[in-house]
């Protein structure tokens, strides 16, 4: 056990009762013997302290209280780390059997500040898996077309190295923590990508992501925004001709909804019914070219 890096994994909990069982279970189960499972909850109003208080001997840590959101959750609970390997796993998500050992043989040779990317099983409510989520190619592109190349964080993890030098996630953000994180991460290093499937990312109707859509966008637009303007503005001169903020404006909106309208089409091209339908109507109206 000595030997083993120490990995910890953080969940930021709040009235998520219904699959927070699940989610410990998965932890527990990873069998991996040098882990520190710490849960932070946000003061939640349902089952969710009963559930905890069942598994409570093998939890390193847990409180709850409220907070300022799920980043400043987060990071509190990061606080309180003291592993060699980070995770954050949302309290409705999954490890996949074996992950952890399966990131220790990839991370606990390497030196320096690094993180490793794996794929992850798309889930429904009752956990029927629906897809996959497999990252090939980690570039800047990534990050501003992120509404389809976003970045899976269950199947994310960092080693505390890493979180000196990038971390702690930023508490102005409620929905794209993660994209702030992990282009920061980028900055300092390349990952490591596997198509080794590490986790499961649970859609259903309560997830803030989707419940909370039209906000979601908002932030993501702002924060692409923010990096285009980082990344074009020393090349640009304000003149007659140019108003340099209305142009990274109107850049950073039109991006975003290239990289919704292009994630909406690969969602319909993969759906067993509709995809198979969009490829028979291709075949049809562009025999030339047939599939896409």
């Amino acid at each position: 056990m000595a030997a083993l890096p120490k990995v910890s994994i953080v969940t930021p909990s709040y009235n998520q009762g219904d699959f927070l069982r699940l989610t410990i279970q998965c932890v527990l189960e990873q069998d991996y013997p040098n882990l520190e499972f710490i849960i932070i909850d946000g003061g939640s109003t349902d089952n969710t302290l009963d559930v905890i208080r069942e598994f409570e001997s093998e939890i390193a840590y847990w409180i709850s209280e409220p907070d300022n959101g799920q980043s400043h959750a987060i990071n509190k609970g990061f606080a309180k780390a003291t592993g060699d390997i980070h995770y954050w796993l949302c309290s409705d998500d999954l490890l996949e059997k074996g992950a952890l050992q399966y990131v220790v043989a990839q991370l606990q040779d390497k030196k320096g500040p690094q993180w490793l990317v794996g794929a992850a099983n798309l889930i429904t409510k009752n956990g029927t898996i629906k897809g996959v989520r497999t990252p090939d190619v980690i570039d800047e592109n990534t990050f501003l077309s992120w509404a389809n190349n976003w970045i899976p964080t269950q199947s994310t993890f960092w080693n505390k190295e890493m979180w000196k030098v990038a971390g702690p996630f930023d508490e102005q953000l409620h929905f794209v923590m993660d994209l702030a994180l992990w282009e920061k991460m980028y900055r300092v290093n390349d990952p490591v990508i596997t198509d080794k499937v590490l986790g499961r990312y649970r859609f259903h109707d309560d997830a803030k992501s989707i419940s909370r859509t039209d906000e979601s966008k908002k932030e993501r637009t702002a924060y692409i925004t923010q990096l285009i303007d980082q990344k074009i503005r020393p090349f640009l001169k304000d003149d007659n001709q140019m108003d340099v903020d209305t142009f990274i404006q109107d850049y950073g909106k039109l991006l975003e909804e290239a990289s919704d309208y292009k994630a909406a089409l690969e969602e319909i091209n993969h759906h067993r019914v509709f995809g198979k339908l969009m490829n028979i109507w291709r075949s049809l109206v562009y025999p030339r070219f047939g599939k896409i």
